[in-house]
């Protein structure tokens, strides 16, 4: 990993790409806007900084949202410059409002449709190595309360990353404290 941006991105892309044939057999009725039957059920991919906690303060996001954290679990310096890193991601699932969802009520069907898309969520990272990160796993998952409307769920990863992001960084110097000898001989 170059850059925690990278990381960023790539998970990012990973969870906002269109649907493939396979998911779309299982997750394709999860978009109920004509023509994005085949793109992803999320609507808002963010950093998380705690924004659902604020949602009469702050600006609002469409749901369903997906906002995105780092933790570092363990770090292991394999160079001055790179390391290692067992990382936490913290992924935040936040869908609106569900009512009632025992069989038959009146919001069962959306109740449904707020767990597909965490399994959703899980089939896109669960199992998964990409260009910066390595052995993602699931490690966790629970409700987290917010006081307020709105379903927030915390779906937990965990993988390995080699954060190379300080060794771009070079510095100047100068080569000094050794003597080179050079000697050669010509062999007819």
């Amino acid at each position: 990993m170059e850059s925690w941006s990278n990381l960023y991105l790539e998970m990012a892309g990973i969870l906002s790409a269109d649907l493939t044939d396979d998911e779309f057999e299982i997750y394709g009725n999860l978009n109920t806007i004509i023509g994005s039957e085949k793109k992803t059920p999320l609507h808002w991919i963010d950093l998380w900084y705690n924004q659902v906690n604020f949602l009469s303060e702050e600006l609002n996001f469409p749901a369903p949202a997906v906002f995105l954290s780092f933790r570092t679990k363990n770090i292991t310096d394999l160079s001055e410059k790179v390391q290692q890193i067992i990382l936490q991601i913290d992924c935040f699932f936040f869908y609106e409002t569900l009512a009632n969802s025992f069989a038959g009520s009146y919001n069962q069907e959306d109740a449904i449709k707020f767990l597909k898309v965490m399994d959703f969520i899980n089939g896109r990272f669960h199992g998964t190595s990409g260009n910066n990160y390595n052995n993602m796993r699931k490690v966790g998952f629970n409700p987290e309360d917010i006081g307020g409307s709105g379903n927030l769920y915390k779906i937990v990863f965990e993988c390995i990353i080699r954060d190379e992001s300080a060794a771009g960084i070079q510095e100047e110097g100068t080569f000094s404290g050794m003597e080179i000898e050079t000697s050669y001989q010509t062999l007819i």
